[in-house]
């Protein structure tokens, strides 16, 4: 049964994450005046962080008898993902409403924490690609 559930839980991962990051944010923001963009991925935010959590801890439970060492990958990618949801995206949102106040040093400090959220992300997708390279 693993061999087919584990595949599909790392695909949809995979998947999601995609869709998001290449495909419903990057359009948004083509679509949609700024302002309207950022508060449309914002208010998207806390569910895709769901999402990432749910899907890559699945993952690690469908990938513990097989792949045990993949397991593990996911459980990072799911700590990741907590500490994305709970730690960086509530400063995040708080230092670009600094920012939007006209607090200039919270530009900042806006750029460096996306900058490491966007880096978190990165590497979340690429254990979880890297994960089904070395299942299949």
């Amino acid at each position: 049964m693993h061999e087919i559930v584990a595949p599909l839980a790392l695909g949809i991962l995979i998947g999601g994450m995609g869709l998001f990051s290449l495909v419903v944010a990057p359009t948004a923001f083509r679509a949609l005046p700024v302002e309207t963009a950022g508060r449309f991925v914002r208010g998207l935010f806390p569910h895709y962080y769901l999402f990432v959590i749910g899907a890559a801890a699945f993952s690690a439970v469908a990938l513990v008898g097989p792949a045990p060492y993949l397991a593990a990958m996911m459980i990072g990618v799911t700590a990741l993902g907590l500490l994305a949801r709970q730690v960086l995206m509530p400063r995040i949102n708080a230092l670009r409403d600094r920012q939007g106040a006209g607090d200039a040093g919270a530009a900042k400090w806006f750029g460096r924490l996306h900058g490491v959220s966007v880096a978190i992300n990165l590497v979340q997708f690429v254990a979880a690609l890297a994960a089904v390279a070395l299942y299949v």
